[in-house]
C-alpha cells in the first residue's frame, strides 16, 4: 500500500492503512489515483473494493468509466457500467454515462434509449439533466438541450455549461438582450466596478460572458473580463 501511495495524498494513505478493508475509502482513494494520473493504481482499489463487496455500484461505475475513457476499452467498459446499474437503480445519472459510452461506441439507438430511461427515472434531477444537457448538445439536438438547460438553472443559477447553452440558443436567435440578462443576474460579479471579479469557480462562466458582451458592443468590459479570466487561469495553473 505504501509504494502504491508514494506521491499521494497523506492523509488517503493513512485513512487506507486505518481500513485496508473499507469499500469507501479504497474508492475514494481510487478516484484520487485517477485524478492523479495513476489510472493504473485506480483501477487497483476499484478492484479491491469489488473484492471485498461484491455489491459496490461506485467501483463497477469508475472502473468502466477508466476501461472506456482512459484505455478506450469501451467493450469492456458496457457491462461493467451496466452491473452499476443493476446494483443501484436509483441512480439515473449512471444510466447517463451509459448512454454516452454507447454515443462514443457508435451504438446510437442503444444510446439514444438510455438517456431518455434516464430522463424518464428522474426528469428533475439536476445530476440527470446535466448529462441530458451535455448529451443533446453533443448529438445537436439543441431544443432538448435547452428544455434540460432550463431544468437545471432552475436548481442551479450558476451552472454555466447549461447557461452556455441557452447562450448559444439566444444567439442564434438574435436575441442578445436576453442573453445578457441572464448572465448578468447569475454572475453580477462580472459587471462590478471597478473591475470584474473572476476566480477559478467562474472563470469559464466569465469566458462565455465575454462573448456577449463582445457582440452587445461592450468592448471594454468584454476586455475586462477576458484580462480578469486570464490571470485567474494563470493563478490555477500555478496551484
Amino acid at each position: 500500500i505504501v509504494a502504491a501511495f508514494r506521491g499521494a495524498d497523506p492523509n488517503a494513505m493513512r485513512a487506507l492503512q486505518l481500513e485496508p478493508l473499507s469499500v469507501s475509502i479504497n474508492n475514494d482513494v481510487g478516484y484520487t489515483l485517477d485524478e492523479m494520473g495513476r489510472p493504473k493504481d485506480a483501477a487497483e482499489r476499484y478492484r479491491r473494493a469489488i473484492e471485498i463487496d461484491p455489491q459496490s455500484p461506485t467501483a463497477y461505475l469508475q472502473l468502466g468509466i477508466l476501461q472506456a475513457y482512459t484505455w478506450n476499452r469501451f467493450p469492456e467498459a458496457v457491462p461493467l457500467i451496466q452491473r452499476s446499474i443493476e446494483l443501484d437503480a436509483g441512480d439515473p445519472s449512471q444510466v447517463g454515462v451509459l448512454a454516452f459510452v454507447l454515443l462514443d461506441m457508435d451504438e446510437e439507438v442503444q444510446s439514444a434509449d438510455a438517456m431518455e430511461r434516464a430522463v424518464r427515472y428522474a426528469p428533475d434531477s439536476a445530476n440527470t439533466n446535466n448529462y441530458a444537457v451535455w448529451y443533446y448538445s453533443t448529438i445537436g439536438d439543441h431544443a432538448a438541450a435547452e428544455q434540460r438547460a432550463r431544468k437545471v438553472l432552475n436548481v442551479s443559477p450558476r451552472a454555466s455549461w447549461a447557461l452556455s447553452v441557452l447562450r448559444d440558443s439566444d444567439l442564434r436567435n438574435g436575441d442578445l438582450v436576453t442573453a445578457r440578462e441572464r448572465y448578468a443576474a447569475a454572475y453580477p460579479e462580472f459587471l462590478a466596478v471597478p473591475k470584474p471579479h473572476v476566480d477559478s469557480a467562474n472563470v469559464f462562466a466569465a469566458i462565455d460572458f465575454a462573448y456577449v458582451l463582445q457582440r452587445t458592443g461592450e468592448s471594454e468590459r468584454a476586455r475586462a473580463l477576458l484580462d480578469e479570466s486570464e490571470h485567474a487561469i494563470g493563478e490555477m495553473s500555478r496551484m
